[in-house]
């Protein structure tokens, strides 16, 4: 496509261009999140946004990428930003709380983890970290109603998924090794691009606490 008075421009290959580089930068952001290598996953996010300042999932990305490179007040602005562009959308909320109780936000984290829940009622990993929030502060019965409804979701017995103090000590006692636990960054780097969130999901639900 042509346009009258701009001789020799190809809208339609320009705008195929822009879309490359946008879909290069993003995905290659991606795969150095994975790896761990933040400061690079922001470059390529930041040109990735350059092409398309209002894209969701490029914002919540980088969000994490600001996150681990400690800018949590960026984190919050392209998490916020996410929100307001797709604010039907129970993923942003539920990536925004989990921000925010990392930065220690508890009551934030839990609102904007009702809301996710709210458009999205089966969220098993929104509903497994609701029960460990209620559990820090204290609301044992609360949070194991939220655990129970996250296995029922994922089709779990929760008796037999959930370890009991009194399990762990004994597993302690017999001097068992416990099970390797994937680290905190190889987890968080892929939790904001995977509607499914299985990884992070087996993650967080074992109890990880920094």
């Amino acid at each position: 496509m042509y346009i009258s008075g701009i001789e020799g421009i190809d809208l339609d290959s320009h705008y195929k261009i822009t879309i490359y580089i946008l879909n290069t930068h993003h995905i290659a952001g991606q795969e150095a999140s994975k790896k761990g290598e933040f400061a690079e996953a922001l470059k390529h996010f930041n040109l990735a946004a350059e092409q398309d300042p209002d894209n969701a999932n490029i914002l919540s990305d980088r969000a994490v990428a600001y996150f681990q490179l400690k800018h949590e007040e960026l984190a919050m602005i392209d998490l916020n930003r996410a929100q307001e562009l797709e604010p039907n959308r129970g993923y942003h909320y539920a990536s925004r709380g989990f921000i925010k109780s990392r930065m220690g936000d508890i009551n934030g984290a839990i609102k904007d983890y009702n809301e996710a829940l709210r458009l999205d009622p089966e969220d098993a990993i929104t509903l497994n970290n609701l029960g460990l929030l209620e559990e820090q502060r204290g609301n044992l019965e609360m949070a194991n109603g939220f655990y129970r409804k996250s296995d029922k979701v994922l089709g779990i017995t929760t008796n037999a998924s959930r370890e009991t103090p009194k399990q762990k000590t004994e597993a302690q006692a017999l001097n068992k090794p416990e099970e390797v636990k994937p680290s905190f960054i190889s987890v968080i780097a892929s939790i904001f691009t995977k509607k499914g969130f299985k990884e992070f999901w087996k993650f967080i639900r074992k109890g990880y606490k920094s």
